[in-house]
């Protein structure tokens, strides 16, 4: 049980410890994914609305 305490504890610290940097690539990195599935989810929808007529 106190090896399990000291992984939390662990864990806790090393969310801490992140400098602003990482924090900062973090962010992007995560609007940069967010970006990608916006353009993957598009384009079937592009595609089905291609289909039905809606645009030319």
């Amino acid at each position: 049980m106190n090896l399990d305490y000291r992984e939390k504890n662990a864990n806790k610290n090393m969310e801490q410890e992140l400098s602003f940097g990482v924090k900062l690539l973090n962010g992007f990195l995560k609007f940069m994914i967010a970006c990608l599935i916006g353009i993957l989810v598009a384009i079937p929808i592009a595609l089905i609305l291609d289909w039905l007529g809606i645009i030319d």
